[in-house]
């Protein structure tokens, strides 16, 4: 939910209620940040949907996250 929170500026689950947020997060496959902000990498899109599946078992180990981050983050620098 961070990550999402940080591509787009806001949770990936809107509501008024942080309970109602949480019903929806545990039900509800969350809105792609790509759909509510133009230009986001597609690979942060796609390791941000990863990380937010709803069964838990389909998400990726914290390790598998960092290792995916830093592989885009190698592959976004600019050359020097």
């Amino acid at each position: 939910a961070t990550l999402h929170a940080l591509l787009t500026g806001s949770p990936p689950q809107e509501t008024a209620h942080d309970l109602a947020a949480a019903v929806a997060a545990a039900h509800r496959v969350a809105e792609p940040p790509s759909r509510r902000r133009e230009g986001v990498d597609p690979e942060l899109d796609a390791i941000c949907q990863d990380m937010l599946a709803v069964a838990p078992e389909e998400r990726p180990t914290a390790l598998e996250v960092l290792q995916r981050l830093r592989a885009w983050q190698a592959r976004s620098r600019p050359a020097a």
